[in-house]
């Protein structure tokens, strides 16, 4: 592949479209077989998510000791403690407009790169709170979510369908935790398995 195909592939919409099959065919392979490997590592992580879920669904199972059917009281300490890290997490973070702060790593003499740390961290709150409508609510899921699960990740990206920049919370049972923990309003997930 030279460097005009590549460039070519840069402006186009769909690059599958300017691959043979058998090209898409081995991306396809590679890309199943990667899933397959993520999925195997992250399999004690996923335990862990179970075991989280369960204490925050408050679910209650069969408990056979001292003996069978004995009382098994679940107390929502997980939920209480996810809702207090949102409420104070949150208004930390929302104190002011300025909810992007940029730090000058290295030596800074005559004011310059704090000068563009604070432009950009400028822009960029005015982009989360005026443009991003989809911030501030997901800032609050993600902070309820984040004391449960342990790590929660964003992804902003630009989305040409709407003209503007994005921000998406990733995290695989993120939206359900959320919704368990606020009983949210209804919400639809469409998930894609690579199987």
């Amino acid at each position: 592949m030279d460097l005009k195909e590549l460039q070519g592939f840069s402006a186009a919409t769909n690059i599958a479209e300017h691959l043979e099959d058998d090209e898409l065919l081995k991306i396809g392979r590679r890309c199943h077989e990667q899933y397959k490997m993520d999925k195997r590592s992250r399999k004690e992580w996923e335990k862990t998510q179970e075991k989280s879920m369960k204490l925050v669904k408050q679910v209650l199972e069969v408990k056979n000791f001292p003996w069978p059917n004995c009382a098994n009281t679940n107390y929502p300490l997980v939920t209480v403690g996810a809702i207090q890290f949102n409420a104070r997490a949150y208004p930390a973070i929302i104190s002011s407009n300025m909810v992007v702060k940029g730090e000058v790593i290295g030596h800074d003499p005559q004011g310059i790169k704090t000068e563009r740390a604070g432009r950009i961290g400028k822009h960029m709150s005015y982009q989360f709170l005026h443009e991003q409508d989809e911030w501030e609510t997901d800032t609050d899921r993600l902070l309820l979510t984040l004391p449960v699960v342990g790590d929660v990740f964003r992804k902003t990206y630009y989305d040409p369908m709407k003209g503007r920049n994005r921000i998406t919370n990733i995290q695989r049972s993120f939206w359900l935790l959320s919704r368990l923990i606020l009983m949210r309003s209804r919400m639809a997930i469409i998930g894609i398995k690579a199987e």
